[in-house]
């Protein structure tokens, strides 16, 4: 006689993790504040006070200086409409300077264990002088190129350029020309970055040699 499968296990709900960067971005440490948020659903997750208490020990690690309020939160999150219901918990935490990326893990693994599906971003900014740009992109992968940036610390606003042969990376300026302009080529290996025939006039200042 064939034995009955079981039942699929019930996904798991969500939970959120985002370190973000805060303040001034020159001052040093710098402000962080980690935010968590937690679904409220399903059988064993529907419970708000329970899941208030799987953020607690998720945020366990990122205490109060010993001169400092505890300025951890948490809070229901409410659907809209003439009915609310409690749909989420969210969690805040402050930290002096970047957290490590044991302190990280260890918050991980609290949400892990409290049931949860697990995904922690964080703030990239654009490392530019007098830029403003930043993203969110998954926590600790430093040479992660975010979509639309030039490189892992450079967004797409700023006129660099990466020779597509030896990888040497320019940065680059430009000014309309009156006829055709001539090309642009690599110093390092040659290979042409802009043809010839341009409608600017382009100059390339090389910022990084490539191999």
């Amino acid at each position: 006689m064939t034995q009955p499968r079981d039942a699929a296990a019930p996904a798991r709900p969500n939970a959120a993790a985002t370190v973000e960067a805060r303040g001034r971005r020159n001052k040093v440490p710098r402000d962080y504040v980690i935010k968590i948020l937690l679904d409220v659903n399903g059988a064993e997750h529907a419970d708000a006070s329970l899941v208030t208490s799987i953020a607690r020990k998720a945020l366990a690690g990122f205490p109060p200086d010993a001169d400092e309020a505890d300025r951890r939160r948490f809070e229901p999150v409410s659907s809209r409409g003439t009915k609310p219901v409690v749909i989420a918990v969210e969690g805040t935490a402050a930290c002096h300077g970047r957290p490590d990326d044991a302190s990280i893990q260890a918050l991980r693994v609290a949400l892990l264990d409290g049931g949860y599906r697990v995904t922690v971003r964080e703030t990239r900014e654009c490392t530019q002088p007098e830029c403003s740009s930043d993203t969110m992109v998954e926590w600790n992968r430093p040479a992660f190129v975010p979509p639309g940036w030039h490189a892992s610390q450079i967004c797409g606003k700023h006129d660099f350029k990466t020779c597509g042969r030896c990888r040497s990376v320019y940065l680059m300026t430009s000014y309309s020309a009156a006829g055709q302009a001539p090309s642009v080529s690599c110093e390092v290996c040659g290979g042409v970055m802009i043809e010839w025939g341009s409608t600017k006039v382009w100059s390339a200042e090389l910022v990084t040699r490539g191999e």
